[in-house]
């Protein structure tokens, strides 16, 4: 069970790249406030159905065409003291090496989907919110929408759950050295506290972050702990701490993650990170309760219910298990991962009736190829199974090969 960390990471990682995070230790007001009901221009809602198509079809083009990048990288360098030749070579970097639409694209290819859920409004502001979703894991965007002189749709900003603040933050904190370092890439005077610190490690990070872009998570760790305490403490360092950890074991992601809840217990972030540390520790209760906490912070979304199945699982209750699976699919009936579960409870449970109906709409109603079942292990019974017979025979009427 994990929580999908790619666009976060993407963007950390451009900012490493370009110049390198600098920053003191945000306060919570990072936070999306609540949303609150009102009318949103059929122009938003067109805009965004046709992004999401845009995204699970690869077409990059659109996407990253969607972005007013000139607006993101201002909101980042308001108020900050630096040239603007050098913001606009950040942004150009942003440009060059950052690409909204790919890093979407590539997951959603790898086997993930980026769905719509609703379109609200945050202070006013209309936005998108959408969930991606797939084997890596869980995220979810809001997209802060606003149309340009033309009447055209634009992406102004992006929230991501994942790090608990939008990716203009993220921006800012990565022209901080900018107004931190002279010209000659030495820190400036009058620097201290924990600025100070950070930029006196600047090339350390950088090294960090290289080791990692090549594979080398667990010579990145190294490198992350012989750094001062109060650089390991920052938020952006703290999550690329999580990420390289899912690449080296449990042990280590656990003692990642609670190094961020600790350093930061009230970021908005907190859930969807300590609900992987729970499932780990088999708290089921306590991943619950996150749970609940992250529904209402984006409003409700059934594949909140999938992972409850998921937890119910593991405390081998069945019954609730397939009622959270069900409950899913009742509220989004082109969801899979449910039906897979529902699948797997069925083979277990020897229930073959069930097992003939859900192969049937994996089939028929969600467009799945089933393939030679006497050659899966798992289906060994199943096939012996007169229920097996009459699968077959339903399946030469109802399915075209």
């Amino acid at each position: 069970m994990r929580w999908m960390t790619t666009f976060w990471i993407g963007c950390l990682s451009i900012c490493f790249f370009i110049v390198a995070e600098a920053t003191a230790r945000p306060a919570t007001s990072g936070k999306a406030p609540a949303s609150r009901p009102a009318p949103v221009e059929k122009i938003y809602v067109e805009f965004s159905r046709h992004l999401e198509r845009a995204i699970n079809t690869g077409n990059a083009k659109f996407c990253d065409k969607c972005i007013d990048l000139d607006a993101l990288v201002a909101k980042s360098a308001a108020g900050l003291k630096v040239s603007a030749a050098c913001i606009k070579d950040f942004r150009d970097g942003v440009e060059e090496r950052f690409s909204f639409a790919k890093v979407m694209c590539d997951f959603v290819q790898k086997s993930g989907k980026y769905k719509l859920l609703r379109i609200r409004r945050i202070n006013g502001r209309v936005c998108a919110l959408f969930r991606l979703a797939g084997e890596d894991g869980l995220n979810y965007h809001d997209l802060l929408l606003k149309t340009d002189r033309k009447g055209r749709v634009k992406i102004e900003d992006l929230y991501v759950h994942m790090s608990g603040e939008w990716l203009s933050r993220t921006f800012r904190r990565g022209l901080l050295p900018l107004a931190l370092l002279d010209k000659s890439g030495r820190p400036r005077k009058g620097i201290s506290g924990p600025d100070a610190d950070y930029i006196k490690n600047i090339f350390t990070i950088r090294r960090m972050q290289q080791l990692a872009a090549v594979g080398k998570f667990k010579d990145a760790l190294v490198v992350y702990r012989a750094l001062p305490r109060s650089v390991q403490r920052r938020k952006g360092i703290l999550i690329l701490r999580v990420l390289w950890a899912t690449n080296v074991g449990d042990k280590e992601l656990k003692s990642a993650i609670e190094a961020f809840v600790k350093a930061y217990p009230n970021d908005p972030a907190v859930d969807m990170h300590v609900i992987d540390l729970y499932f780990m520790k088999k708290q089921f209760d306590r991943v619950l309760k996150a749970l609940n906490r992250v529904e209402k912070r984006v409003g409700g979304d059934p594949y909140l219910h999938y992972y409850r199945a998921l937890i119910y699982k593991e405390k081998n209750q069945s019954a609730e298990c397939k009622k959270w699976a069900r409950r899913a699919i009742a509220e989004e009936q082109d969801m899979v991962e449910p039906y897979s579960l529902l699948l797997s409870h069925s083979l277990d449970e020897k229930d073959f009736k069930e097992t003939s109906r859900l192969l049937t709409v994996f089939e028929t109603r969600l467009g799945f190829e089933i393939e030679d079942l006497t050659k899966i292990a798992e289906y060994a019974e199943f096939v012996k199974s007169s229920e097996y017979k009459a699968w077959l025979k339903l399946r030469k009427k109802t399915v075209k090969h």
